[in-house]
């Protein structure tokens, strides 16, 4: 039996941590949710996971500056980073791939969608 995909997913609301946890642990992912880059960042330093949910607005830094961090970092430079964010604009959308993100989706979310790019 092969491994899980383990995803780690970035979101100040707590709502959206749980629908991430409970939708995708169902849909037979790994997840782990953190509320900011701290979090994201020391758990990181344990695991490598196989996708990382990414949301913009975030206290402390925010969504771009920690994809910025990400692909400088060899570590996780290769990590596929799927921004997931309320600023659905043209202009947004084209900054996080610029930055090397590798998918935009907007929020609200639709999880059958989250989990369709996912697979």
């Amino acid at each position: 039996m092969s491994a899980k995909i383990l995803i780690y997913a970035v979101d100040d609301e707590q709502s959206i941590r749980e629908l991430y946890s409970c939708a995708l642990e169902n849909a037979d992912f790994a997840v782990s949710c953190f509320s900011d880059a701290d979090g994201l960042f020391a758990a990181l330093r344990d695991r490598i996971p196989d996708i990382i949910l990414l949301d913009i607005m975030l206290d402390g830094r925010d969504g771009y500056q920690i994809l910025a961090a990400l692909r400088r970092d060899v570590r996780y430079a290769a990590v596929p980073v799927i921004m997931v964010s309320a600023k659905g604009s043209e202009l947004d959308k084209v900054k996080g791939l610029n930055l090397g993100a590798d998918d935009y989706l907007s929020k609200p979310i639709d999880i059958l969608e989250v989990e369709k790019v996912l697979k």
